[in-house]
C-alpha cells in the first residue's frame, strides 16, 4: 500500500473589521469595499472565516492528489 504523503498550507491571512452594520470580512490586501458582510458577531464572521479556510485546503489538497497521482503513473509507466 502506498505511503500517504505528508502535505502542509500556508493559508491567506484575513482581516475583520467592525462596522455600524455589523462585523465584514476580508483577505488582507483587499479593498474595503470587497469585504463581506455584514454579519452580527464575532462568531458568526469567525466561523464564515474557517469554511472560507476550509475550502482553500480542500482545493489545494486535492491538486496535490491528483499531482501525486500523475507522478505516480508516470513512474508505474517508465522502462527500467
Amino acid at each position: 500500500m502506498a505511503e500517504i504523503a505528508r502535505r502542509r498550507y500556508a493559508l491567506a491571512d484575513f482581516s475583520v473589521e467592525r462596522r455600524t452594520r455589523g462585523w465584514y470580512f476580508g483577505r488582507q490586501y483587499d479593498p474595503a469595499g470587497k469585504y463581506r458582510g455584514p454579519y452580527k458577531s464575532i462568531a458568526s464572521v469567525t466561523l464564515m472565516i474557517a469554511r472560507q479556510l476550509r475550502r482553500e485546503v480542500e482545493r489545494r489538497d486535492r491538486a496535490a492528489i491528483d499531482r501525486d497521482v500523475i507522478a505516480a503513473k508516470d513512474d508505474a509507466a517508465a522502462p527500467f
